[in-house]
C-alpha cells in the first residue's frame, strides 16, 4: 500500500523496453500477486519520488478474505 509518494508499475516487452501499466498513487495497493503461493509477478514497481509503503503480509490478507467470506456465508 502506497503510504507516501508515487510510483509506477511496468512490464518489460520482448525487447526489454518498459511499458508502464499503472501509476501508483497515495493509498493504492499493489503487489497483490504475492498472496498466491509460487506465483511471480511479471510487473515491477518503482518509486518516482521518495515513498513510504505499508507491507501487509500475505497471511493477513488471506485471513481477512476468509473472515469476510465467512461473514457473507453466515448471513445467507
Amino acid at each position: 500500500m502506497m503510504f507516501k509518494g508515487t510510483g509506477q508499475a511496468y512490464l518489460k516487452d520482448e525487447k526489454g523496453d518498459r511499458k508502464v501499466v499503472d501509476e501508483l498513487e497515495l493509498n493504492e495497493a499493489f503487489g497483490e500477486m504475492a498472496i498466491f503461493p509460487g506465483e511471480v509477478s511479471p510487473v515491477t514497481a518503482i518509486a518516482k519520488e521518495d515513498v513510504e509503503v505499508v507491507v501487509i503480509p500475505a497471511a493477513k490478507i488471506i485471513e481477512a478474505i476468509e473472515s469476510a467470506l465467512s461473514d457473507i456465508w453466515c448471513k445467507m
